[in-house]
């Protein structure tokens, strides 16, 4: 689970999510109610950003242990 590819797998979900807000709110012009999946996306990336940080932290811990003899 802590290798660099899922470090950069969560970073591409959280930007997704930032995109999702952004679309959202462009959207919210249109339909008030919308308002509501721009907070939920904005958010949902930054949840995932701070998992993003942990497991790139674990990632880290991990590669300096397997080092260590």
């Amino acid at each position: 689970m802590f290798i660099a590819e899922n470090v950069e797998r969560l970073r591409r979900i959280s930007w997704s999510c930032f995109l999702g807000a952004g679309i959202a709110f462009v959207s919210v012009f249109y339909y008030i109610p919308w308002l509501f999946l721009v907070v939920a996306a904005a958010f949902m990336g930054l949840i995932v950003r701070v998992v993003k940080n942990v497991v790139a932290q674990a990632v880290a811990l991990k590669n300096e242990a397997d080092y260590t003899i």
